[in-house]
């Protein structure tokens, strides 16, 4: 996504090429483990990295325009947040605040449960959203990889000056750089 701005930011124009790259077939196994997986994999630290490409990129109003949505719902399980750390402070009766407090936290997931009209796919829905919401703050804070730099690969098969090489990475960079 924040290649694709930075491509139409200086000119490029994208295109969909219209033949499958591969094929993907969804997961077979729990929703929760898959969830956490993508936290362990720093999946879920996405819209963060992208937000703070925007904070310092020029181009800003692509990615916004493509992200506008998720952000918007992020921010509202923020709020939805902000709302249950200042329930107890607004309301003056402990007996009123624990109230206050259920209804707020429960409220989120009875409506995704109707909309879904699933309860187990609505309490995953709510998770993920929280997961992603806070996946955010790492992936805002942490310092960006330099896109340039060379990822640790190995490749199975590279063709060169019309000869077939196999080997891994170290053998495609002097390749790569024999072609300078």
């Amino acid at each position: 996504m924040e290649l694709g701005a930075r491509l139409r930011q200086r000119g490029w124009t994208l295109a969909r090429i219209d033949r499958p790259a591969i094929a993907h077939y969804g997961h077979a196994g729990n929703a929760f483990r898959l969830l956490r997986r993508r936290w362990a994999s720093r999946i879920a630290f996405g819209m963060g990295e992208i937000l703070r490409t925007m904070i310092g990129g020029t181009h800003r109003r692509s990615l916004l325009h493509q992200i506008r949505r998720v952000a918007l719902l992020l921010a509202a399980v923020h709020v939805w947040w902000l709302c249950l750390v200042a329930a107890p402070f607004m309301v003056p009766s402990s007996l009123l605040a624990a109230g206050t407090i259920a209804m707020l936290g429960l409220f989120p997931f009875a409506v995704m449960s109707a909309r879904c009209r699933s309860i187990s796919v609505g309490i995953y829905s709510v998770t993920a959203w929280n997961v992603y919401a806070l996946g955010i703050w790492p992936g805002l804070l942490q310092r960006r990889v330099d896109p340039r730099q060379w990822i640790d690969s190995t490749i199975v098969r590279d063709t060169v000056d019309g000869r077939t090489r196999r080997g891994n990475g170290a053998l495609a960079r002097r390749a790569m750089r024999s072609r300078k």
